[in-house]
């Protein structure tokens, strides 16, 4: 599925920038389609661009906001909204995630809707109250996980503190809190693995990168949240769930064959789970090591 970003859509067709996505999206196929559209609201958790509310960095600086001023968020997420096309809204940073749901408080205020599916993207600096508003307000959340083993304990001396850095991805209050959310790697952007797998190994295990140190342990979730979270869950967010994530008659028999079932082995494993191969249109694919 291709979400497309707003800023470039906006230059070239501004208030025509949802119909004109409406159109494109009557070529979709069951292989590619166009769904949503992306706002930016802040920088990069790895290249400590994000916005972070007081008392900001270690060094007392703060990360970039993206490029579209917060204040105007609402009014640009509008056409969309209105249209009925999700809007999928990159937030890093815990000031970032503040912006990104006034923005929703502000759309569901001036023409209310159920189901919309609001994404806050990545959610990666939160506290435990936001997942809280993000239910209220009916959104869900796509989390890059990864960070909480990758780079936590960088992070912890440079840039956020032990404090936010060792917390980053709290799966386990947006469980509690009743929030959706499914799990991604942003590969495009962040040299990280795009292996489902991982990522559920770090939600459910939360191992740092010295293979020893648990962060935030009371983030963890379990191994059939963290199943759901890479299969229907995310089905869900893309607003395919119809069509793919979940062996059901009339859905599309695209899924993966692994050689071993994740519930069965133990946690620390989970990530060495092999690939059998895939299925696509109930077709079986070797993969190319086997």
């Amino acid at each position: 599925g291709l979400v497309s970003l707003e800023n470039p859509l906006y230059k070239t067709h501004g208030d025509k920038a949802a119909a004109f996505l409406l159109e494109m999206s009557k070529q979709n196929s069951d292989k590619l389609f166009f769904h949503g559209i992306k706002f930016l609201s802040d920088g990069s958790f790895p290249a400590m661009s994000l916005r972070l509310n007081f008392p900001g960095y270690l060094d007392g600086s703060n990360g970039v906001r993206n490029d579209v001023p917060w204040d105007e968020l609402p009014a640009r997420m509008m056409q969309f909204w209105k249209a009925g096309i999700q809007v999928h809204c990159h937030a890093n940073g815990d000031q970032a995630i503040d912006a990104s749901l006034d923005a929703l408080a502000a759309l569901q205020a001036a023409h209310p809707r159920f189901d919309h599916r609001f994404t806050i993207e990545h959610y990666c600096i939160s506290n435990t109250m936001q997942a809280r508003r993000l239910k209220a307000l009916g959104g869900v959340a796509s989390v890059n996980q990864y960070f909480a083993h990758y780079r936590s304990q960088i992070h912890d001396k440079e840039g956020y503190g032990p404090d936010r850095a060792e917390a980053v991805g709290r799966l386990a209050t947006l469980e509690r809190e009743g929030v959706v959310f499914a799990l991604h790697s942003d590969f495009s952007l962040v040299v990280l693995p795009m292996h489902p797998l991982t990522a559920m190994w770090v939600a459910v295990t939360r191992t740092a990168a010295d293979g020893t140190t648990i962060v935030a342990p009371g983030e963890r979730i379990g191994i059939d949240r963290a199943i759901r979270a890479v299969t229907i869950d995310a089905a869900y967010i893309m607003g395919a769930e119809r069509d793919i994530g979940s062996l059901e008659v009339g859905k599309l028999a695209d899924f993966t064959i692994l050689d071993e079932d994740p519930r069965d082995v133990p946690l620390d494993r989970l990530r060495d789970v092999g690939i059998w191969g895939t299925v696509l249109a109930g077709t079986k694919h070797r993969a190319a090591s086997r």
